[in-house]
């Protein structure tokens, strides 16, 4: 036998063991899901956070909303008839628990003339429903002394505007609907949150200034 052949001959079982064994391709197959799952994970958190961003400014835009009605002669059409409101509002509420998941902007007409809160008799300007699974998790107000929050007895936050004065004014209520002790206050707080928890806050001050924080930022 020449020496050719027997080197051929020698490397046949060489290139017959060549390819992968199934530990192998199992171990390619873990380590592709697990990049998958890790890429998946991270753009559920892109989008979570992308839809939290927008609740957020679109309570802040809510607010100056709130505010153009207040200051301007804007009628609301009642039964094809316009309503001129001497203030709007925004109404939020925590209680129930479904409450959390929309807010309203309202004209305070009733009582005749207004009383300075929302009212069933109110007309309402617009109603806003949030994304599923999106809560406004927590509202406050700030007094010069203390910051009261849901804990405190805070159920309900009313942000009012009254022409011609800019300015913005703050109801706080407790679950009972008697108004929370420790008023007047300079800042009102909404914090919006998505279903893995993530928060945002939106600020209003007395002097109508809207601010919009970042994630988990706790406002001073």
């Amino acid at each position: 036998m020449s020496t050719r052949l027997k080197k051929n001959l020698q490397k046949g079982p060489a290139c017959r063991r060549a390819g992968f064994t199934l530990i192998e391709l199992l171990a390619v197959l873990l380590i592709m899901s697990l990049i998958t799952l890790s890429l998946l994970v991270e753009q559920g958190k892109f989008d979570s956070s992308t839809v939290l961003r927008s609740l957020a400014y679109s309570v802040a835009l809510s607010v100056r909303q709130t505010q153009v009605y207040g200051v301007s002669v804007v009628g609301v059409s009642v039964s094809g008839t316009n309503t001129y409101a001497p203030a709007y509002g925004v109404y939020i509420t925590t209680v129930p628990y479904n409450a959390k998941k929309s807010y309203l902007i309202f004209g305070d007409t009733s009582p005749a003339g207004g009383n300075g809160q929302y009212d069933a008799g109110d007309v309402v300007a617009q109603s806003f429903s949030l994304n599923s699974g999106y809560t406004i998790s927590k509202i406050c107000v700030k007094s010069a002394t203390n910051t009261y929050c849901g804990p405190q007895g805070l159920v309900t936050l009313e942000i009012l505007f009254k022409r011609p004065n800019p300015d913005a004014q703050f109801v706080a209520l407790k679950s009972d609907g008697s108004a929370l002790s420790g008023g007047p206050y300079s800042t009102a707080y909404i914090y919006v949150a998505s279903p893995n928890g993530d928060t945002r806050a939106v600020t209003v001050s007395t002097t109508g200034e809207v601010a919009v924080w970042g994630p988990g930022v706790t406002p001073p």
